[in-house]
């Protein structure tokens, strides 16, 4: 029945609709939220997020407000296949936060294994996002995405060896 009255309500409301009331029986718990529809699309591109991995980063205490902030815009610029290329300058413009805070934010961020920097020629650096956090490809293409992950990585590391 309260799923019925829930279909009933949907197809009553309209995009004007604010607030609605419904009679919850006593033994059901619900919580309602109201929006407004233009709050709510993104425009543009978009990722896929694991959302288990999230919530270990947003429990890893050693990660603070400055790296979730570096994070986040690295994820607002991620690029096709993971890639991701913006200065310190121009990432520390964008948020408010000096360049050599930045610069500790990336080295922590791949030392955690979230980004990897990839041996490109030329002064740009460029990044790639661990494909297992988040991924902006086509869903069939994320198999070859994480070997090339491996790949990238293992290289680097064994650059730095």
């Amino acid at each position: 029945m309260f799923v019925e009255t829930l279909n009933k309500i949907s197809t009553m409301m309209t995009d004007n609709d604010r607030s609605i009331t419904i009679e919850v029986p006593q033994d059901v718990h619900a919580v309602f939220y109201s929006w407004e529809k233009r709050h709510l699309r993104g425009k543009g591109s978009y990722i896929r997020v694991f959302q288990d991995v999230l919530l270990e980063m947003a429990k890893d205490r050693e990660l603070n407000l400055t790296d979730h902030r570096v994070l986040l815009l690295i994820l607002t610029k991620l690029g096709y296949e993971n890639f991701f290329s913006l200065s310190q300058t121009e990432m520390g413009e964008l948020l408010g936060i000096d360049r050599a805070n930045i610069s500790r934010s990336l080295q922590k961020l791949e030392g955690r294994g979230f980004i990897t920097l990839l041996d490109t020629p030329g002064r740009k650096k460029v990044y790639m996002v661990n494909p297992h956090i988040v991924f902006k490809t086509k869903a069939k293409d994320l198999k070859e995405l994480e070997e090339d992950w491996a790949l990238v990585n293992s290289e680097h590391h064994q650059a730095l060896a």
